[in-house]
């Protein structure tokens, strides 16, 4: 019987050790998360510049010269299909400079994006905008790729 008392204060320890070696990794993974997390909120207050005061058409007027706006609002940080749209708005941007302005904002990491995100009401992410003369005509969410976008924008008469 003694033997078999034994037996069990050894299996009760060893069930001890593994509990708290659990723990202690659970601990680690819950700490390496919330490390990650600050660290997200520390870099977008370092590098979000104050644009309190300004509207946001004022901040879309200093950067256009047509009447037609495309507002591509996402994060290439956070986001993986905004970040396969950046290669396809470039390349809209490039073909259809002087015709159509196509601008980027990060609405993670700027404030200037994050404050045309609200402005929009962006729900989701990549938003894209379309504005005729600062008034919005049409939007699409989610990417898209090259010949959808400039299907929408033989459907809005741009092209």
């Amino acid at each position: 019987m003694a033997n078999r008392d034994l037996q069990k204060k050894a299996q009760a320890e060893r069930n001890t050790k593994i509990r708290r070696k659990d723990l202690i990794v659970k601990s680690l993974i819950i700490s390496v998360v919330l490390l990650a997390i600050v660290g997200v909120i520390v870099f977008s207050v370092v590098f979000n510049k104050d644009s309190e005061g300004i509207n946001n058409q004022e901040l879309i007027d200093g950067e256009t010269e047509t009447q037609y706006v495309v507002l591509n609002l996402g994060s290439t940080v956070t986001c993986e299909p905004c970040r396969q749209l950046k290669p396809v708005v470039d390349a809209l941007k490039s073909k259809y400079s002087g015709e159509i302005d196509i601008l980027s904002y990060d609405v993670s990491f700027s404030s200037k994006g994050a404050s045309l995100a609200s402005e929009y009401n962006v729900q989701s992410i990549p938003t894209l905008v379309f504005l005729k003369d600062g008034v919005e005509v049409y939007r699409t969410v989610g990417y898209r790729n090259q010949s959808q976008i400039e299907s929408d924008f033989e459907k809005l008469g741009w092209i």
